[in-house]
């Protein structure tokens, strides 16, 4: 009979919530093997998603993101669901738009050019997070 380890996901976390890392077992095909998960130490300079942010289009330009939780530059963050709706679509050229959390725990858009061969916004990396892009 095989053994599956039960996993504990507060083994993971602090005392805060924050995530901590540490080993978790992953299935290689024929047992299960340790695999280390290390986070960067506060204050690093990754960013990523912990959880959340995800993005489902409503209706017309309107969407909604998921709460969230996310690093920028090391630091935890967290953002609220959030509705944003996007700006009417050129007429005639496509546009690329981008969904982003900030480090003020908000969701925002940043609008893109339309163009013939559009190319996204740029965003501000010490402080945004890009959770998608919208064409």
């Amino acid at each position: 009979m095989p053994y599956y380890p039960q996993i504990d996901p507060a083994d993971f976390l602090s005392i805060d919530g924050t995530p901590t890392g540490g080993q978790i077992p992953q299935w290689d095909g024929l047992r299960w093997i340790p695999t280390t998960i290390t986070l960067p130490p506060e204050g690093g300079q990754d960013s990523y998603l912990v959880s959340g942010g995800e993005v489902i289009w409503q209706t017309g330009y309107t969407y909604i993101v998921s709460a969230s939780q996310y690093y920028i530059r090391g630091i935890l963050y967290s953002a609220p669901q959030t509705t944003i709706t996007l700006d009417a679509a050129d007429g005639s050229n496509d546009r690329i738009d981008l969904v982003v959390v900030q480090t003020d725990s908000t969701v925002t858009k940043i609008t893109g050019t339309a163009a013939t061969n559009p190319t996204a916004p740029a965003i501000d990396l010490t402080t945004q997070f890009e959770l998608t892009l919208v064409i």
